[in-house]
């Protein structure tokens, strides 16, 4: 097991993961390249259903690496 220390740099909220994946490029959310905006939602129904998006929201954290 590793540990990673991180610094939060900003905390982004959105109503829609929609709206977040308008805003960051796909490699800044764990997507390809050229995933489209389509792709990435989709997927991330895979993990969170729509409903829990309704319900709860999206964030989006800002990490850095702290050496």
């Amino acid at each position: 097991q590793k540990e990673l220390n991180v610094s939060v740099n900003k905390i982004y909220k959105f109503k829609a993961f929609s709206a977040l994946y308008q805003q960051f490029y796909g490699l800044e959310v764990g997507s390809a390249a050229d995933d489209s905006l389509e792709k990435m939602v989709n997927d991330t129904y895979a993990i969170y259903s729509p409903e829990q998006e309704k319900k709860y929201g999206v964030l989006a954290i800002r990490i850095s690496l702290t050496l």
